[in-house]
């Protein structure tokens, strides 16, 4: 959205959905830019305590950030990103507290593993595979089992390994 202001063209007010630059020279130069990175998509939580939230971000990727913190408030400092991409669904893994799955890019799932770091794509669908781009993946209750929707409902009980890997 362009904003022009009818009282001087000269001040400008350019916004999207990843924030607003500003313009008061009829726009030859501009603001770095106000971010409004704060919308969040499909919360979820894990079983630890203080428990986590996870949330894709409006254009920023992903967060995962304690509930609470013994500094007085809750800041990104005590948070992660997970890989997930903007409307991506976050899945703590309810029986590894170290994995967390995310929906990617282009039907992709990915898997981070807390304890390296490391993301892991453990699922990138093939030509054949139809998805939408805000699907979900949910964890069975109590057990290992992951099921992500296409157009049929896949499933993984050994964290989406590959056939033969047995790492």
């Amino acid at each position: 959205m362009l904003w022009i202001a009818p009282d001087d063209p000269q001040r400008m007010f350019l916004g999207s959905d990843q924030g607003a630059i500003i313009s008061v020279d009829g726009g030859r130069t501009w603001t770095n830019g106000q971010s409004t990175d704060g919308q969040m998509y499909h919360v979820a939580t894990d079983n630890e305590f203080p428990y986590r939230l996870y949330a894709s971000q409006q254009d920023s990727g992903s967060v995962a950030v304690l509930s609470r913190s013994d500094f007085g408030m809750i800041t990104i400092a005590i948070g992660f990103s997970t890989g997930s991409f903007e409307s991506g669904y976050i899945r703590p893994d309810p029986v590894n507290r170290n994995l967390v799955y995310s929906v990617g890019w282009y039907g992709s799932v990915l898997r981070m593993d807390r304890t390296t770091g490391q993301i892991a794509t453990v699922f990138a669908p093939g030509a054949n595979y139809r998805y939408t781009w805000r699907r979900s993946g949910i964890f069975a209750a109590r057990s290992k089992a992951l099921y992500v929707g296409m157009q049929s409902v896949l499933r993984t009980t050994d964290e989406g390994k590959p056939a033969g890997d047995q790492s």
